[in-house]
């Protein structure tokens, strides 16, 4: 495997060409003192990885023309980007585009701030959205089909595989079909000496919410919110109960029998244990494929897209599309959101949607930007898997989307909560887990009250 420094090295150097020769006007530049450039901001949640390889586009389109120029803020996390939106009065003081997740739409789709991409691709002649991947554009979508923001990258939740680690196991990668299915494998590594750790968890994520989803029962009411508004939690309730109960099941498993790495290191720490090899699976996102990436193993690894909880699940064999995408906000000036358009223009262009998957692992959302030649190179060498995620999100269902609710800070919180409880509770015992289900349902209903 290549060195992950090359790789990086050569994709600078791509686009400080491309900074080159788009700079070159010489005296006729426009500069910002002549007042003919419109700065526009962009606020970032993310690290200082993910900002310093959407750095580069950044400067590679403000190089590119010379009416907008755009700077980045790093607001620290998704949730300090909403509190901000959620209190700021005057528009004229809103940024002029934002990050944002795909768990949040139907926040977006209510929020004052936000200008609905839609609203200025009605006004082109062609529509140029079209080539995105139905799976993938319906996330950015409202309950009538509108466009709310676009993406910047694809990923999906799921599970990082040593491969080797598996099949000396006696399983492969198309053994692992379902979260149960996974527990099972994970504890065959530990079992057999293969590896000290067989799974690792991320207490930041909805890996529980994802799981159900894709088994295909509702944790709240309306259909999951796409039937109107959410009145309650289903947690609780029959067929939903069950499966919460059984994925609750195999997690608390995964910890009784030691299988399972310390709770909440999916992250950077997670990751270190995988590539050194003690660690076979790391439940995360594509997008996190820097981490293995910069860490180059010394073995065969592969990302295996979101699962169900069992093999019944209703979506078995699709995926549940998510990621990160820009939004922008209705500042009331007319040349600020149009600037804010075509910077999502200019993402969406091929070869700009291959160069940010390349960074972090991302997967692009037309068939272009696959089809890049760079695209392919680089698939070919770090990330194989990379072809079974774009092909399940192409034959995904339109039906299957993460749901639609407000509350998205207390989902994640949903997670925690009872992931929390289970994972560091050395006593765990069947009705210590109705309680904590009880407890991470509360969670839900708190969430409720508050958007009601």
């Amino acid at each position: 495997m290549k060195k992950m420094s090359k790789r990086l090295l050569a994709l600078l150097l791509s686009l400080v060409l491309c900074l080159g020769l788009c700079a070159c006007g010489g005296e006729g530049d426009t500069t910002e003192d002549d007042g003919l450039v419109t700065e526009l901001s962009l606020w970032f949640p993310y690290g200082a990885l993910s900002q310093a390889y959407l750095d580069q586009l950044v400067d590679k389109f403000n190089a590119s023309q010379e009416t907008y120029y755009i700077e980045i803020q790093n607001m620290g996390s998704v949730v300090a980007v909403r509190q901000k939106l959620d209190s700021t009065l005057n528009p004229s003081d809103y940024p002029d585009i934002i990050c944002g997740q795909t768990i949040a739409t139907a926040y977006y789709a209510n929020a004052n701030w936000l200008k609905k991409v839609q609203d200025f691709v009605d006004k082109e002649d062609v529509d140029w959205t079209q080539g995105v991947f139905s799976s993938v554009r319906d996330t950015y979508t409202d309950l009538d089909g509108n466009l709310l923001g676009y993406p910047l990258g694809v990923s999906c939740s799921g599970y990082w595989v040593n491969v080797d680690a598996i099949k000396a196991a006696g399983y492969t990668l198309e053994d692992l079909t379902s979260y149960e299915k996974i527990v099972e494998v994970a504890t065959a590594v530990v079992n057999k000496g293969i590896c000290e750790y067989g799974i690792s968890y991320n207490e930041g994520t909805v890996e529980l919410l994802d799981m159900m989803t894709i088994q295909g029962v509702n944790y709240v009411d309306s259909n999951n919110g796409f039937g109107g508004k959410i009145k309650k939690s289903l947690l609780l309730e029959g067929e939903t109960y069950d499966a919460f109960k059984k994925a609750t099941q195999l997690f608390a498993q995964t910890y009784a029998s030691g299988v399972a790495y310390e709770f909440g290191t999916g992250g950077a720490k997670g990751f270190n244990q995988f590539n050194d090899g003690k660690l076979s699976i790391v439940y995360a996102t594509n997008s996190w494929g820097h981490c293995v990436f910069d860490g180059e193993p010394e073995f065969e690894y592969a990302f295996i897209p979101s699962v169900g909880i069992d093999n019944n699940a209703k979506y078995f064999g699709n995926v549940l599309v998510e990621g990160t995408g820009l939004y922008m906000c209705n500042t009331e000036n007319e040349k600020k959101m149009q600037g804010a358009y075509e910077f999502i223009k200019f993402m969406a262009q091929p070869e700009n949607q291959s160069a940010y998957c390349q960074c972090l692992g991302y997967v692009p959302y037309t068939e272009e930007a696959v089809a890049q030649a760079d695209y392919q190179e680089w698939m070919l060498e770090y990330l194989p898997s990379s072809q079974n995620i774009i092909d399940k999100i192409k034959t995904t269902p339109s039906e299957l989307r993460t749901p639609y609710v407000e509350f998205f800070d207390e989902m994640l919180n949903v997670t925690h909560t009872l992931y929390n409880y289970v994972a560091l509770d050395p006593t765990f015992k069947n009705e210590s887990m109705e309680t904590y289900m009880k407890d991470a349902a509360k969670v839900m209903e708190d969430g409720l009250k508050v958007w009601a």
